[in-house]
């Protein structure tokens, strides 16, 4: 609509742009005496003389920029908004019947509601998504994830009632009642599902760690629950699920169920005997007239890793520094600890992954084979040296550092952070804290480095802080050394507790560098990496792939497939998408169940495969709970200003929005301020008048 005009010049600039218009159609056809012989010569020149007025001042008018400010009003309708729990524990408790009776009366609900409001309609699970398709495969239900999407998508809207038709159960974020309710507006809940506690057995919960190292024994807790079942037996069994779908019972245990209120938490120790996700079955025997069996049966995964790394401590001589290393690595799980010494040590080394040389080699103990096979064989090594340490058979038996002393000379050394190193990363305070630990003893002489080792720790004697390493590692010729120049180290365990209360920053020091040294370098051209290994079913399965060429630059020329192989034996072919210099696949979601895959890539007339498993786990959380809670639905609606309806009255519910007094249209204005400029409409009115005029001089022979 027209608004008022604003000016943002004197009024008297405008009667400027009449003037102007005046006297260029006054210089223009005040002496034109094309028109003499044209009868009416005086009404067509007034004509001619005001079209070309009328243009001239306009367009003065225009350059002075004159706003336009315009007033719109608009009538929003209210909008109601229907929100469906999807989830499967929607049909416990429903009959075929009772779903079609259900379906209709929403269906007319629907239509009631729409003939007034706007309204939108979702459905929900773990997730909310736009639509009214109902078939209830929703694997979890999260209530509260509801809420605050309705609120990121309707604030400023005119909500005038939220539906919400749920059975109240929710097994994922937090619980409705605490979720912010920050959507104006009120909530009607429609109560679905049976209140009714009935005869039900269960495994409510089960306790496990996810992942376990090959031939561990690990423990794994489950609560049983029973409902209405006092007196009643049933029989837990417990299954291996093996990669072809077969199953073999490994326990069995009969347990009584001892009142109508039963729980009970159960133990059980199972054995890690093969590498990959392991898949295992729990099952109770099902009782008569129970709920559902559903929950009778749970499935767990676990990710047996034959990742652990081997780590020999070969010493001299017993001393306190080996049982601080010990104890410093045996915290980490990933490290499996052997202890040896010189005497009558006899293990191959090429077994184990590292091998702290505690004072080795010595007068007494050479070493030599054992040093021979460390260095033949490619194996990690971390050299300690102390009193007992033979300097010059140490200079022979590695080629990182030389050190030129004389023989049983000692210094006390502290440690001083070398602020330029960079093969792992260190905790904040790893300088302050390191260089007020105990002084160590380490041999007196000059430390030569040969190679391009990097120094964690310089020696600090006295005041001076030299250029000597107390720590080093260096990672050239093929395999990784390290060296700590001093012996003693189980002064710094004890200090670290002293001052600390724990032994943590000693224990994490010996980690980081055994996870250093112990590393083996992945030398396969072509890889495929996965997030995890167990996935649950509600989740995509993505891999990603790398190929590298035989000067070990990344590329992804070549085309790279997959073939996902399920436990019958079916194949799920792919071609990975490329990305970047890389490759990603988007695979979907599988069943559950245990898959394998082979993955390859042919480069200069070669074919390069990598292979690998992986396992789909079961979302078992709608099974255990099966009894509505009416309560929470009610207290939400009492909360918000709305009600509380069961399913079977659901056709009485569009009659309290439809009579509520607060769901009203909004009148909305809003104003505009645009520039005459900008207007279209007067560019066609001054397009209107100079055609005119220019059709009546053409007309009369003007032009």
């Amino acid at each position: 609509m027209l608004g008022e005009i604003t000016f943002q010049y004197p009024t008297w600039y405008y009667l400027l742009c009449l003037a102007l218009g005046a006297g260029y159609a006054f210089a223009l056809y005040y002496r034109d005496k094309k028109f003499y012989e044209v009868s009416g010569r005086r009404t067509v020149l007034s004509l001619l003389s005001f079209l070309r007025f009328a243009v001239v001042s306009i367009a003065a008018f225009l350059l002075l920029a004159p706003l336009l400010k315009s007033r719109f009003t608009d009538e929003e309708k209210p909008v109601v908004v229907l929100v469906h729990d999807n989830s499967s524990s929607i049909l416990t408790n429903w009959s075929s019947e009772d779903s079609t009776t259900y379906r209709q009366s929403l269906d007319e609900l629907r239509r009631e509601l729409g003939s007034k409001y706007d309204l939108d309609t979702y459905v929900f699970g773990s997730e909310m998504i736009e639509g009214d398709t109902l078939d209830f495969s929703e694997k979890a239900t999260d209530i509260s994830a509801v809420m605050e999407r309705l609120y990121n998508l309707y604030t400023n809207r005119n909500v005038g009632a939220v539906i919400l038709a749920t059975d109240g159960i929710f097994n994922k974020g937090s619980h409705p009642m605490y979720a912010r309710l920050r959507l104006q507006a009120p909530i009607f809940t429609i109560g679905l599902g049976d209140t009714v506690q009935r005869r039900d057995l269960r495994i409510s919960r089960t306790y496990f760690s996810k992942i376990v190292y090959l031939n561990d024994r690990f423990n794994v807790q489950l609560d049983i629950q029973a409902t209405n079942a006092g007196g009643e037996r049933t029989v837990m069994s417990v299954y291996k699920v093996e990669n072809d779908g077969s199953t073999r019972k490994l326990q069995e245990k009969a347990i009584s169920i001892s009142d109508n209120s039963f729980l009970l938490r159960e133990s059980l120790v199972l054995d890690a005997t093969q590498a990959g996700p392991q898949r295992y079955r729990i099952t109770l025997s099902p009782l008569s007239n129970e709920v559902t069996l559903q929950n009778n049966t749970v499935d767990i995964f676990i990710d047996v890793l034959d990742s652990r790394k081997k780590v020999l401590i070969l010493a001299n001589s017993p001393h306190p520094d080996i049982s601080a290393i010990r104890q410093g690595l045996e915290k980490n799980r990933n490290y499996e600890v052997t202890i040896g010494f010189a005497r009558d040590f006899s293990q191959p080394v090429t077994a184990f992954n590292l091998v702290i040389l505690h004072q080795l080699p010595s007068l007494q103990y050479p070493m030599t084979p054992v040093l021979k096979s460390i260095r033949d064989g490619g194996v990690a090594s971390l050299f300690v040296l102390g009193k007992q340490s033979s300097i010059p058979m140490f200079n022979q038996s590695q080629q990182v550092i030389e050190i030129r002393g004389h023989a049983n000379n000692v210094n006390e050394v502290q440690a001083t952070f070398e602020q330029t190193f960079s093969l792992f990363t260190t905790p904040g305070d790893f300088a302050a804290t390191f260089q007020k630990f105990p002084p160590l003893i380490a041999p007196f002489g000059e430390y030569h480095v040969r190679g391009q080792s990097s120094v964690l720790f310089r020696q600090k004697i006295g005041a001076v802080t030299t250029n000597y390493p107390l720590v080093l590692l260096d990672q050239s010729a093929g395999k990784r050394t390290g060296l700590i120049s001093g012996e003693g180290i189980w002064r710094w365990r004890l200090y670290d507790f002293l001052q600390n209360g724990s032994h943590d920053r000693f224990d994490d020091l010996m980690s980081r560098l055994v996870q250093f040294l112990s590393l083996k370098e992945d030398k396969r051209r072509f890889r495929v990496v996965l997030p995890k290994h167990i996935f649950n079913e509600t989740e995509q399965i993505s891999l990603d792939a790398e190929f590298y060429n035989e000067s070990y630059e990344l590329i992804n020329d070549p085309d790279a497939r997959l073939v996902i192989t399920d436990q019958d034996g079916r194949e799920f072919p792919y071609q990975f998408n490329k990305s970047g210099r890389a490759y990603h696949l988007d695979a979907g979601r599988f069943a559950v169940g245990n898959y394998s895959f082979r993955a390859e890539t042919g480069f200069d007339g070669k074919l390069h495969t990598f292979e690998g498993q992986f396992s789909v786990s079961p979302l078992q959380l709608e099974a255990l709970q099966t009894t509505a809670d009416h309560r929470l639905l009610y207290n939400l609606s009492a909360q918000t200003g709305g009600a509380f309806l069961t399913a079977d009255r659901i056709g009485s519910l569009a009659d309290h929005v439809l009579n509520s007094d607060d769901i009203k249209p909004v009148i909305r204005e809003s104003e505009q301020t645009r520039a005459f400029i900008n207007l279209r409409w007067i560019f066609f009115i001054l397009l209107a008048l100079l055609s005119i005029e220019w059709f009546i001089r053409k007309w009369l022979g003007s032009y």
